[in-house]
């Protein structure tokens, strides 16, 4: 398919949707995409949407004139309501082997970061890498991270990096995509 054109994956029923303009590329967005048997947050300081103030906080950093991602905001705090998340409160660098541990052994593990790593210095960000290959040893282990600036065609916006974690230290991500950081638009360039 050429660049641009629409893509669609997961449930057309979902009360909360994504949607970007794709200008290049052709993601291989799976008709059925992968089952998730967790999801886990990971925060220093979790906000909660069910405490008003919390989420009226999340509400004063969208910007005013993003009218669709406030909508979209309310939208992910009623399902977030209605289905809550485990949010657990703590450093990734310390917490995260705790997580995985309790996630089911015969499942794949994606790790995902995004607009985190740029607040890490350069001794975390190897601790975190060191920490990532340490977890790969006894099962499959990727790691998504949005955390790297790239100039693109479209201006400014972030790489989506992707590294299929070896348990032998190596971690190579590779740029597989690039985003405006609001997902407004998504450039994919990843190799067929």
């Amino acid at each position: 398919m050429p660049d641009g054109g629409t893509r669609t994956a997961g449930d057309d029923g979902a009360s909360v949707t994504v949607s970007a303009d794709l200008r290049a590329g052709d993601p291989p967005l799976p008709a059925d995409p992968p089952a998730v048997a967790a999801r886990v947050g990971i925060d220093l300081n979790p906000l909660d949407v069910t405490d008003d103030d919390d989420l009226n906080w999340l509400r004063a950093l969208v910007w005013p004139e993003h009218v669709d991602r406030h909508e979209q905001l309310a939208a992910a705090a009623t399902v977030a309501r209605a289905e809550p998340l485990e949010i657990v409160t703590g450093d990734a660098l310390d917490v995260l082997p705790a997580v995985v541990d309790e996630l089911p052994a015969d499942v794949a593990v994606c790790i995902y970061d995004t607009q985190v790593l740029y607040q890490l210095t350069e001794a975390q960000r190897e601790r975190y890498r060191a920490l990532l290959a340490d977890l790969a040893v006894d099962r499959d282990l990727h790691w998504v991270s949005g955390s790297h600036a790239v100039e693109s065609a479209d201006g400014p916006g972030i790489a989506l990096r992707h590294a299929d974690v070896s348990g032998d230290g190596v971690v190579e991500p590779t740029t597989v995509a690039r985003y405006e950081s609001h997902g407004r638009w998504v450039e994919w360039v990843a190799p067929d």
